[in-house]
């Protein structure tokens, strides 16, 4: 004999709550089936997993008539409570039609929620414990559910009021979906031209510290130094607009189908500017002409007091040109690795610029894609809700009319022009 049986008419969500029920409470021996096998399926516990997009109909209620008449420990649980912000409202209207007694004991959860690990704020964790005691009781006789007597009156206002609940819901969470998406794609956006700026200012003001002491020979070393820290941003930037998209995907695509990671672009290269070359040659010679007057002028500033004496008044000429020399090869050098330091400055500034724009454009190009990727899914899945309400809407209406005996031509159709709203939302 299976321990726990699961059913619930498709797509209802039993599978996913069987594995989260696996999940939390390993020991639980869980199995789900088809709601049109569970005559075949004598269990200890039975439980029949409803979904709140929709009021249960005729075939929930054949799968808990089966199962009450097969299992003694029943329960009904409104499974995906996280994905349908009106599921109280919609639990509420589900148990007057599977239950109307209150006989037996219902639980709402999220089966995904668990999944996901979040088990305290999921209810699995209660429905289990429930299970552990029902279990420990042991099997005990099934308990059909008494036949139901209403007059034809009732019953027809009844499916009335679950026509018109259906057709107020028809069009639940698709604008909410959509505006999640605008805003969460908004702020992911702003985050990554935030983490992009901060992260190019930390790089900006590194770079000034390497490059007031670099030398002509360490400028390969600076450039390669920039591309691993540009890279690094980039990866950074990019990692983190990758995991707040599959958080995004997770939340609003949840109810709608199963979360799967899309893959993503690859990152564009980004090509660093190699400082400018040094001046012309003219340029150089006037700088070295220039650089050798002023040494010269300092070197006889520095004689003319000593010519007094012999000796020195002898050497005072080639001594002099030898400090003119001396002051004129260092003010050469000062200068040349200040121009050095401007162009490797140069190089660096329009590298930064370069990085910003391909980081952005990778950014957006993600966004983008993930605009266009879960709005579709999103619309896809209010066009497949318009057209299972349709269908809902359209055997109502066939069951007024049978209840009403075809006597009175309002209930034959009940409301045409949303019948009509219903089929153009379908195509």
């Amino acid at each position: 004999m299976t321990r726990v049986l699961v059913t619930g008419v498709p797509r209802s969500g039993a599978r996913t709550l069987a594995q989260a029920l696996a999940g939390v409470d390993g020991a639980i021996p869980v199995v789900a089936v088809p709601a049109d096998a569970v005559s075949r399926r004598p269990a200890t516990v039975g439980v029949l997993v409803v979904e709140p997009s929709a009021l249960c109909g005729a075939d929930d209620l054949a799968a808990l008539s089966a199962l009450r008449a097969t299992v003694g420990h029943v329960a009904i649980v409104v499974t995906k409570v996280d994905a349908f912000w009106d599921w109280p409202t919609v639990a509420r209207a589900s148990r007057a039609v599977l239950d109307p007694g209150e006989d037996l004991p219902v639980f709402a959860v999220s089966a995904a929620a668990a999944l996901a690990g979040a088990v305290d704020e999921s209810g699995v964790d209660a429905l289990a414990a429930w299970i552990r005691d029902c279990l420990a009781d042991g099997p005990i006789a099934p308990r059909p559910a008494p036949p139901a007597t209403r007059s034809a009156t009732e019953e027809i206002a009844d499916l009335r009021r679950r026509r018109a609940r259906i057709v107020r819901g028809r069009d639940r969470g698709r604008t909410d979906r959509l505006a999640a998406v605008r805003g969460g794609l908004s702020r992911i956006r702003s985050a990554a031209a935030a983490d992009t700026a901060a992260g190019l200012r930390d790089l900006t003001v590194d770079s000034d510290r390497v490059v007031a002491r670099i030398r002509a020979r360490h400028v390969a070393d600076h450039r390669r130094w920039l591309g691993e820290r540009v890279e690094h941003l980039q990866s950074e930037v990019l990692g983190g607009v990758d995991d707040d998209l599959d958080r995004l995907r997770a939340s609003v695509l949840l109810g709608v189908e199963r979360f799967r990671p899309e893959p993503t672009a690859p990152a564009s290269p980004i090509v660093l500017r190699d400082p400018p070359p040094p001046g012309a040659p003219t340029e150089e010679i006037v700088g070295a002409l220039l650089g050798a007057a002023s040494g010269f002028a300092i070197g006889r500033y520095l004689v003319e007091p000593f010519v007094t004496v012999e000796a020195i008044r002898q050497v005072s000429t080639p001594l002099a040109l030898l400090i003119g020399a001396a002051v004129g090869f260092l003010i050469l050098t000062v200068r040349r690795r200040a121009a050095l330091r401007a162009r490797v400055r140069a190089a660096t500034a329009a590298s930064l610029a370069e990085a910003r724009s391909v980081i952005e454009q990778d950014v957006a190009v993600r966004v983008a894609d993930a605009e266009t990727i879960v709005t579709g899914r999103v619309l896809r899945h209010a066009e497949r809700r318009a057209g299972q309400t349709a269908r809902e809407v359209a055997e109502l209406d066939e069951r007024i009319r049978r209840a009403a005996g075809g006597t009175d031509g309002r209930d034959r159709a009940s409301n045409p022009q949303e019948l009509s709203g219903l089929r153009r939302e379908r195509t």
